[in-house]
């Protein structure tokens, strides 16, 4: 029997024959000696073009039916992946690029769509945002469809034997994922993916376990051969013995019955083991995703990304659409909050429409909210929008990666100057309460003065620990250093509690720490009591919340207090989650 280690992405247990599959789509893109013959080189252009757009247009066809699949059999927020693919086939800056490789001479559109491809591709690679990065395999995914379409290839074969399987790949894409049988899809393994991808997201939507940075995976197992996958320690075995095998069966029922557990306890509100009130809202990016919010006993959505309105079109979205889209949300979750994020762009997050200058350091540079109160034709009209769906439902804003009192000070006029232009229309309006995310650490450090001008807190822990500890997470040399565990955050995260405490203010987490049930413990024994996190990890969290008391968390983070090695808190904290794991055997 070999014993595999990898990263858990969604967790499980499960025990079933491995079924390979293989990058066909990305190795059979290049046939040897094809060839076209043109009498010129406009008909080459316009040839290849008409070829193009009958390939999209297939494709198209071939999304649109794995969504109305993934939207019917597993849920909105998973479909939502298929939408996001469809919008690349429309996206006119990536049309545009090859268009321009299309004019090369002599290349064929194939040719065209990989060199378009490839020069995306560093794009995407060099953004620091997780999220956005990883978007780059959903492009991958696309093009790799388009070009099997001008090869007149069906697709993906599926090798896999009748009966239960546990999936083995390199890599894997959405497309590919959404032509399994999901009903005997018990696993999930790969050499190569990531925790925010999107077969992170269908994993768990469809309750499987999902493991990835399996080194030489397809090195080491064979279709067929029996795979004990479990999704909790990180660990693959293949072609355990029979005492073994039943070993594993026994573990997958109890991890069956841990998850018919979650659904029992969905609805429940966010309470420790003791009774401790802990609000869990979700964060959402997409419409389609505040019904799953309902589904899994959200109380709220604590950060709605309202950036991807902006993106994947040519135009500003109007005021009335934005209202239209604010106000729809808002009542979906009435009379639960809803906050929602003002545009955060800049950085990594760019529009095609709306140029920002280069800059060497654009992740430290003019982006969020500097870039908002620079421009009132981004501003006003997204602030106009929020007051008049606060007369629809419990709408909140927030704003992003604020520095000084100053930008307070300017928001709140533009946030006035845009209440006054919604009444003098004659148009209703609510309140509208104004929180502040704290992602750098001037404004950590500046808590106390910001809590006399704003309602809430939301900390944003992902740029918050880059900015304090001075290292980019995908840079291989520190990236070591972004950890959650630093007792540098720790120790700033519990001081945050703390002010917001004495200032009456609310504080919550909505980073990727809160998403961790790892961390759990420990965030609210620092003092948190509200946290937002992606609506899948809402059940789990809800669950491993009522393993542990107030108390036991309180002494956890006392411990970890005075433990200045990163290392020596991870082992404080896993042999809590241990103990506490123990509790629902």
């Amino acid at each position: 029997m070999k014993q595999l280690t990898g990263k858990v992405v969604s967790p499980g247990v499960a025990l079933a024959p491995a079924c390979i599959h293989t990058d066909s789509a990305e190795h059979s893109i290049w046939i040897e000696g094809q060839s076209r013959t043109f009498s010129s080189e406009q008909e080459r252009v316009e040839s290849e073009r008409q070829r193009f757009a009958l390939a999209c247009a297939k494709v198209e066809a071939e999304i649109e039916s794995s969504s109305q699949k993934v939207s019917s059999q597993l849920s909105e927020e998973a479909a939502e992946i298929f939408e996001a693919h469809l919008l690349f086939l429309q996206d006119e800056e990536l049309l545009a690029l090859f268009d321009e490789e299309l004019q090369q001479p002599g290349s064929l559109a194939e040719e065209a769509l990989m060199r378009s491809l490839e020069r995306c591709k560093q794009s995407f690679l060099m953004m620091e945002d997780d999220y956005l990065r990883q978007r780059v395999i959903d492009l991958q995914d696309v093009w790799f469809q388009v070009i099997a379409a001008l090869r007149g290839h069906a697709g993906d074969a599926i090798q896999r034997e009748r009966g239960d399987f546990i999936l083995v790949a390199r890599e894997l894409y959405p497309s590919t994922l959404a032509k399994m049988p999901f009903e005997q899809l018990k696993g999930i393994v790969t050499e190569e993916g990531g925790e925010l991808s999107h077969i992170a997201v269908m994993a768990h939507s469809l309750g499987v376990p999902y493991l990835i940075d399996v080194d030489r995976l397809c090195e080491h197992v064979e279709s067929g051969q029996m795979l004990a996958l479990d999704g909790e320690k990180g660990l693959l075995y293949v072609e355990p013995d029979f005492a073994f095998e039943a070993k594993y069966q026994a573990k997958q029922a109890l991890w069956q019955q841990s998850k018919d557990v979650e659904l029992e306890t969905a609805m429940l509100p966010g309470r420790t083991r003791c009774g401790e009130a802990i609000s869990l809202r979700a964060n959402v990016n997409f419409l389609h995703s505040v019904e799953h919010v309902a589904l899994v006993g959200g109380e709220g959505i604590g950060l709605f990304r309202t950036e991807f309105l902006f993106m994947g079109r040519e135009t500003l979205p109007a005021e009335d659409e934005q209202y239209a889209l604010y106000r729809e949300v808002a009542e979906k979750m009435a009379p639960a909050p809803v906050t929602f994020r003002i545009l955060d762009i800049g950085g990594d997050k760019q529009l095609s429409y709306f140029p920002l200058p280069e800059e060497e350091n654009p992740q430290l540079g003019w982006r969020g909210i500097r870039v908002s109160l620079a421009h009132d034709e981004l501003l006003l009209p997204q602030l106009c929008a929020l007051w008049r769906a606060s007369a629809h439902g419990n709408v909140r804003v927030m704003v992003p990666v604020l520095s000084t009192y100053e930008e307070v000070e300017a928001f709140l006029r533009i946030v006035e100057e845009a209440r006054r232009s919604v009444l003098r229309r004659g148009l209703p309006v609510g309140t509208l309460p104004l929180g502040l995310m704290v992602e750098t650490p001037s404004a950590a450090l500046m808590l106390d003065f910001l809590a006399d001008a704003v309602d809430f807190f939301s900390v944003g822990t992902n740029d918050l620990l880059q900015l304090l500890m001075g290292a980019d997470r995908n840079n291989r040399q520190v990236g070591h250093l972004v950890n959650p565990l630093q007792p540098a955050l720790l120790r700033l995260l519990g001081q945050l509690c703390e002010v917001a405490t004495r200032c009456q203010k609310p504080i919550s987490v909505c980073g990727e720490m809160a998403s961790d049930p790892l961390f759990l413990p420990l965030l609210i024994g620092l003092g948190f009591r509200e946290l937002s996190v992606a609506s899948r990890f809402l059940p789990v969290i809800r669950q491993r919340l009522r393993l542990f008391t107030l108390e036991e968390s309180v002494v956890l983070a006392e411990q970890v207090a005075k433990t200045p090695s990163h290392m020596k808190i991870f082992q404080a904290v896993r042999a809590f989650e241990e103990r506490i794991l123990k509790r629902a055997e």
